[in-house]
């Protein structure tokens, strides 16, 4: 596991998070584009079947406490 990385005297990652930029918005938006990507699936898949469809969960979502 890297915990830190320097380059060119700065440092980039610390105690594995990133320095350079907000790790919470990236996230964010890499979520936001996956949601496109899923929710468009049906328009794409040549039977109009939806992701969920398509390709079932194989493991249950771990229920809340």
């Amino acid at each position: 596991m890297v915990h830190t990385v320097i380059c060119d005297g700065r440092t980039l990652l610390e105690n594995k998070r990133l320095l350079v930029c907000d790790e919470a918005e990236i996230l964010a938006g890499a979520r936001r584009s996956a949601d496109r990507v899923w929710g468009g699936f049906a328009a794409y898949h040549w039977a109009g079947r939806y992701v969920d469809e398509e390709f079932p969960a194989a493991i249950r979502p771990w229920p809340d406490p």
